[in-house]
């Protein structure tokens, strides 16, 4: 069976539960050969469902500097064995969750949300804006960081070399323009602020 029909199979309800109890379990992980084992498994995961290694890589590209000063200061408070092991346990989170954004469409995840917050509905809660604001905040982070690297890659390209104000001003545009992108989106779903 192929990555795309296995993804298919699988509910954006469950692969979101699924990602709950691993980012537990894994807390319960000390051991540095199966941490390893499980993000290669999870890597496999990525590869069957046809997810490109660079869209795997991104979150933890972007995220690198804060992994290495985690892990620096860990280094100095638990020891090398420690430092290790929370650093890949995050390794291992971020993995699983861009597994789950990466073959899961909003549409997909704003519809899970909404089905589990339906029986608070009558306590007030407005579940479809609950479940919007939810899968914007999964989707939002690895949008930015697409942005700074399309940004960064063309700059790069014409020669401005490192120029903050050659970077920022581009990406601010564009940021800005996916977030027209995606208010006329919510308004387009009649998500208004008056219901």
């Amino acid at each position: 069976m192929s990555g795309q029909g296995a993804r298919r199979r699988i509910g954006a309800g469950w692969k979101i539960a699924m990602l709950a109890v691993f980012a537990t379990a894994i807390y319960f992980v000390a051991s540095l050969p199966v941490q390893l084992a499980l993000i290669g498994a999870v890597v496999a995961l990525h590869r069957l469902s046809g997810v490109p290694a660079r869209q795997m890589l991104a979150p933890l590209v972007s995220l690198k500097w804060i992994l290495l000063v985690i892990g620096v200061a860990l280094l100095f408070y638990d020891g090398p064995h420690g430092a290790a092991r929370v650093v890949l346990r995050l390794i291992l989170l971020v993995l699983a969750a861009q597994l789950v954004t990466a073959t899961t469409t909003s549409s997909e995840l704003v519809d899970a949300f909404v089905a589990w917050l339906e029986p608070l509905r009558r306590f007030g809660v407005r579940p479809e804006r609950v479940g919007l604001a939810l899968a914007m905040a999964l989707r939002f982070a690895p949008m930015l960081v697409e942005i700074g690297r399309e940004v960064a890659d063309a700059q790069k390209a014409r020669g401005c070399g490192r120029s903050m104000v050659a970077t920022a001003v581009p990406m601010i545009v564009r940021t800005l323009k996916s977030a027209d992108e995606i208010a006329d989106a919510i308004q387009a779903r009649g998500f208004d602020s008056r219901d």
